[in-house]
């Protein structure tokens, strides 16, 4: 190896109470470090990153074989690179994320009570230009029927889109790859109520079979280190904005028009607001600033910028920075 070591601009330090992790933003990888590791790979001052030789001397000689293997380890599993002399090391604009006010994602939820449909809905969307939708169906709706509805994406602004239904013989593996093949937005699809719990993934798409019978939006909120994501916008996007409602808007299975289907604060009915009134009414955006750095527990979490957030189930009802409650990890231990 050369004698300077530099991390890769898409390889993010990030410290907690206890421990520390390196987020690599490009391959997706959460890569545990000691404190120790981090601090060196982070101390202020260094314009340049100093040789092995430079860290052994002011760590002391006893630690600098540990460190030699930290750097190797690091090295050789692609976190960085070496060069013979000293490179000012590139860093990712942060404090260049531009804030929009706009709608970038949205849930729209069924229930077989829900006289709301997703055609109307839809046309609104596309009016903000949202991007991305989570359709949640709570009961059996027919595999035909399925297809029917998703007719309205045609044309629309949405790009990704994910599909939770109850199962029904019509949802096998051949039918959900029939529905990639006609909207090719598709990127995840959850079975509920299935036989066994077993997960498919086909190219860009997900299709997960769950033994569990998801019968409403309280299935919602589950936050833990297996549901960390280490992508670059998301990544960004929390450090200074909510990781899970920041330009978000839906429509519970009741047709009311929230943050989050639940969450109970609401801004209107479906039928007498429309999604755009909804938007620019006092309190929607209030949540969306609420950044990990905010809230109880979590800002002292290592893995704070790549974890969804929840606000609609949290400790103590009363604070909306109380960390939530369906997360069992603890930074702490």
């Amino acid at each position: 190896m050369n004698p300077y070591f530099h991390l890769f601009s898409c390889c993010i330090p990030v410290k907690g109470y206890k421990k520390a992790v390196i987020c690599d933003l490009q391959r997706n990888i959460i890569q545990p470090i000691p404190i120790p590791l981090y601090e060196i790979l982070t101390e202020e001052g260094d314009s340049e990153i100093r040789t092995l030789e430079d860290i052994a001397s002011k760590y002391g000689e006893r630690d600098k074989q540990l460190i030699e293997e930290y750097i190797t380890f690091l090295y050789h599993n692609q976190f960085g690179y070496t060069s013979k002399e000293p490179i000012k090391p590139l860093h990712i604009d942060f404090d260049g994320f531009e804030k929009d006010e706009g709608i970038s994602n949205a849930i729209v939820d069924f229930d077989n009570q829900s006289v709301h449909t997703l055609d109307m809905i839809i046309t609104q969307l596309s009016e903000l230009v949202c991007e991305a939708l989570e359709v949640r169906y709570y009961f059996p709706i027919p595999y035909s029927i399925l297809i029917n509805q998703l007719k309205s994406l045609k044309g629309s602004t949405i790009q990704s889109l994910e599909v939770l239904v109850e199962n029904e013989e019509g949802y096998n593996l051949e039918n959900v790859l029939k529905i990639k093949e006609l909207y090719p937005i598709l990127k995840k699809m959850t079975v509920s109520n299935a036989h066994k719990n077993t997960v498919y993934n086909h190219e860009d798409l997900s299709i997960i079979y769950t033994a569990e019978k998801i019968m409403d939006e309280r299935c919602c909120g589950v936050t833990n280190e297996f549901y960390c994501i280490a992508e670059t916008k998301l990544f960004i996007e929390s450090v200074h904005y909510n990781s899970c409602l920041n330009q978000k808007i839906s429509v519970d299975r009741h047709g009311f028009i929230k943050n989050c289907p639940s969450m109970s604060d609401d801004f209107g009915s479906i039928f007498s607001t429309s999604l755009k009134e909804a938007l620019e009414k006092e309190g929607f955006k209030k949540v969306w600033n609420i950044s990990k750095d905010q809230i109880e527990v979590c800002s002292d979490c290592e893995l704070r910028y790549v974890c969804q957030d929840c606000r609609a189930y949290i400790e103590d009802e009363s604070d909306i920075y109380s960390k939530p409650v369906k997360c069992n990890y603890n930074p702490y231990v």
